[in-house]
């Protein structure tokens, strides 16, 4: 999926070329002031998956997220898109919405059966670890833990930004993603899951 391909979906909203500080589509006239804060949100989430993947990878050769195609969030109208170069704000699709629902209502026990996930598990509000399948080590889940319960409190306060200082409806937040070459971390805010990348393309396009 190239983030060029957005021009033409039915669904975009917006595309900021984040290099160029270039707005290329913008169907809801989003103000300037307003293109700065999702200029430095994008910048500030990339930058991060991208550190998170690259420290999780030192820390361990399981479920890969290097190198990162992109992140991002959705709630039930919009999803916002990050990667090195653009920011893309479009439509949520249905797909997408159904994966955030039957990942927040099906337990871990279940959702390790499918075979195009490859580790789960849910956290409390406060961060604690509450179960989880994979094949992790104590310190290992720690970590990945960590990397959960932190993204989503940074998600769930962006989004009460950006609803507030957008006006746009970006509540509620379903949950967040960050997209590596062959395995996606995707969190319904206290469920995660590691899914096959080929098989999370389909719940966007």
């Amino acid at each position: 999926m190239r983030f060029e391909d957005f021009l033409e979906h039915p669904d975009t909203v917006f595309i900021l070329d984040k290099i160029n500080k270039k707005v290329l589509l913008s169907l809801e006239g989003i103000p300037k002031d307003i293109e700065r804060f999702i200029r430095s949100m994008s910048l500030i989430n990339y930058n991060i998956a991208v550190l998170e993947a690259e420290g999780w990878k030192f820390i361990s050769n399981k479920y890969d997220l290097v190198p990162v195609d992109f992140c991002g969030a959705s709630s039930e109208k919009y999803s916002i898109l990050f990667d090195n170069r653009y920011t893309v704000l479009l439509k949520t699709s249905e797909e997408l919405k159904d994966l955030f629902k039957f990942m927040k209502e099906t337990s871990p026990d279940r959702l390790i059966m499918k075979d195009y996930i490859e580790a789960t598990g849910s956290v409390s509000e406060t961060g604690e670890i509450l179960d989880y399948k994979g094949d992790f080590t104590d310190d290992e889940i720690k970590v990945f833990n960590s990397i959960i319960s932190t993204n989503d409190i940074l998600f769930k306060l962006q989004s009460d930004m950006f609803s507030v200082i957008s006006g746009l409806i970006w509540y509620p937040l379903l949950g967040w993603f960050i997209k590596g070459k062959e395995n996606v971390l995707c969190s319904s805010l206290g469920k995660w899951i590691v899914i096959k990348s080929d098989k999370f393309i389909e719940y966007i396009k």
